[in-house]
């Protein structure tokens, strides 16, 4: 706390200059407008028929296209909540406490939505009411209610205790649904209703929910359970066992196979890892990050969408390096590949030759020729930038008004000519400006710390022992 109180000292009258501010609000809200031509690769024409030796030197050239993924062969053990729950004994008891806590979630309230009309006197309640049971609609009900001076209301799907007055609750769930009962008062003024859907509640008895009850009793114990088997399990792996000589005793599952780094066997099928889907992506990633022959250890996994926790352990028997496959098992993706490549060549030669007439000078639509151009949203350089390649926004910022680009998309090419610059006011962003300047006053303040904590080191010349760090790291 002390620590805390002079470095927040030390900080607290950091200032950014004004200078700085208004230089950093121009660079991020800067906006920079282009017109652009689109040359897509799906336009080009169909490209003449490869020979077999161009398809089989493209297939030569990209091996890394037509290999096989890298294989591992792994062996692992999973502890999860479903792999120690077997081990969880659930007596009646337990059961009827977790009802006892939890009944409330398997009884659904019934919901009602309602229009309302909240009207300041009994008579114009009463003619409001008369007018909407002679058939007027909820639009034509708000203008009435204009005129009387009287506040229309919609709730939606609300339980009887969620209506801010007790009667008109009361008054809303005797109602039949597409009715308007009599106005009913309360502290509020004058209530005119018309229920327009009613949602059933639903209510579960203890042994219509036992199934569910039994399941979250069993997650409850199997998630205090498993922080002992981890313990116990990193213990014995500590201690130099080997997955093979575990002993049975620990609830963790043992799997074994072959995968890639997607999880997947060679047959195409996911690796079956039991535990949820953050474990399995967790356990690949350990395994191709590990190195062939490394002894196990206790890895716990992030925490699964529901909070639970699981733990596991991986070992690498053998690796199988990617390798090539035969030409003709890969001919059509091959085919598919070098067609796909001739036509972004084909719009990449258009691209380049549009760019290069606006550089002689020609207009980008002269230079477009039949192709449209046209104009892009205004974009920033830290901004989302809808309608705006992400591709093109760099090179926007690095162009002077009038100069051309040329960038490449998944989907094709795009020229672009930078047809305007629009430099920020501060005075009409007053909230953003104020925001560019705390966040520079906070960071000269972080730095203001880091300045005094560095000359309080140097001064007071702090040294660790050596011997009080192997002392505290000795078991």
């Amino acid at each position: 706390l002390l620590q805390q109180q002079i470095l927040q000292a030390v900080a607290a009258g950091a200032a950014g200059s004004g200078t700085m501010a208004h230089e950093v609000f121009a660079f991020q809200h800067e906006q920079r407008i282009a017109d652009a031509v689109d040359i897509p690769i799906a336009a080009a024409p169909e490209p003449p028929a490869p020979t077999q030796k161009q398809l089989e030197r493209w297939w030569a050239n990209h091996p890394d296209r037509y290999s096989t993924p890298e294989y591992r062969k792994i062996k692992a053990i999973v502890l999860a909540p479903e792999t120690v729950a077997k081990d969880v004994q659930v007596s009646e008891d337990d059961l009827k406490a977790e009802w006892e806590q939890r009944k409330g979630e398997f009884n659904t309230p019934e919901r009602r939505s309602v229009d309302v009309l909240l009207a300041p006197d009994e008579a114009k309640a009463e003619a409001l009411a008369k007018a909407w049971r002679a058939g007027a609609d909820w639009t034509a009900m708000q203008a009435e209610a204009a005129k009387a001076g009287a506040t229309p209301v919609e709730l939606t799907d609300a339980t009887q205790r969620e209506f801010p007055a007790p009667e008109l609750g009361a008054a809303v769930f005797a109602a039949p649904e597409g009715t308007v009962p009599p106005p009913v008062k309360s502290a509020l003024g004058w209530h005119v209703l018309k229920v327009t859907k009613i949602t059933p509640g639903h209510a579960q008895t203890f042994e219509q929910a036992r199934d569910a009850l039994h399941a979250r009793v069993v997650a409850d114990k199997a998630a205090d359970l498993i922080y002992d088997r981890a313990n116990r399990l990193d213990n014995l792996l500590s201690a130099g066992s080997t997955l093979e000589t575990l002993p049975g005793d620990v609830g963790v599952a043992a799997v074994s196979g072959t995968l890639d780094a997607e999880g997947m066997t060679p047959a195409g099928t996911p690796a079956p890892i039991p535990g949820p889907a953050v474990l399995r992506t967790a356990l690949v990633k350990a395994a191709f990050d590990a190195k062939q022959g490394d002894p196990p250890r206790l890895i716990q996994a992030p925490n699964a969408p529901d909070g639970a926790q699981s733990f596991f352990a991986v070992t690498v028997d053998a690796i199988e390096p990617p390798k090539p496959r035969p030409f003709a098992d890969v001919a059509a993706a091959v085919r598919k590949d070098w067609t796909l490549d001739a036509r972004r060549h084909e719009q990449e030669v258009v691209a380049a030759g549009i760019l290069t007439a606006v550089k002689d000078g020609k207009t980008l639509a002269e230079a477009a020729g039949k192709l449209p151009v046209h104009r892009l949203p205004p974009a920033t350089r830290t901004g989302a930038n809808d309608g705006v390649p992400p591709q093109l926004v760099g090179p926007l910022f690095a162009l002077k008004k009038g100069e051309p680009t040329m960038v490449e998309t998944p989907e094709g090419f795009i020229v672009a000519v930078l047809t305007a610059i629009e430099e920020p006011d501060p005075g009409k962003d007053p909230i953003g400006y104020a925001e560019v300047r705390d966040a520079l006053a906070r960071a000269v303040g972080s730095d203001m710390q880091q300045i005094y904590a560095s000359a309080v080191r140097d001064r007071a010349e702090p040294r660790i022992d050596p011997h009080v760090v192997d002392s505290l790291a000795t078991p």
